[in-house]
């Protein structure tokens, strides 16, 4: 019955234990959406791919999202952390051990923010330069002003 007593002990210690660990796991999800879809995310410099994405994050760390598109302006946020609840819990259970080791390894902190939702702008650097509207194409030409071909581009 003592062995039974001791295992049963030293097991809830270990369940207790940076229960933001066990709970939460090592990453945070945030969800990104952008109006117009399809611009491409990129996390750290690093391309995820297009919207909507649910990014899967480390916790305990901040993280540069950018969001881009072509002909628009790119959006970018730096995240923040907070202490998750889990951690607190693990405080009151599992005493200053677990909160420690949730510390050390990032796992007391949610990724905020959850969701980001960005409507793009339209990029107007290049519409004060060109008249993109009326433009659709280039036309080369020598220094006589003979055409030496042309350059068709389609807008989508």
């Amino acid at each position: 019955m003592k062995f039974f007593n001791t295992t049963l002990f030293i097991s809830l210690l270990f369940v207790t234990m940076s229960c933001s660990t066990i709970m939460n796991g090592s990453k945070s999800e945030v969800k990104v959406t952008s109006n117009p879809t399809d611009a491409i995310v990129f996390v750290n410099n690093m391309e995820l791919g297009p919207t909507p994405a649910i990014l899967r994050l480390q916790r305990g760390e901040t993280h540069l999202i950018e969001i881009k598109k072509p002909g628009y302006k790119d959006y970018r946020i730096t995240t923040s952390r907070e202490i998750t609840g889990w951690f607190w819990g693990n405080i009151i259970c599992g005493g200053l051990v677990g909160g420690a080791i949730d510390l050390i390894t990032g796992n007391a902190y949610d990724v905020e923010p959850k969701y980001i939702n960005v409507n793009l702008n339209k990029d107007t650097a290049l519409n004060e330069f060109y008249d993109l509207e009326n433009f659709n194409g280039i036309n080369l030409t020598d220094d006589n002003g003979n055409n030496l071909g042309e350059i068709k581009i389609v807008w989508e």
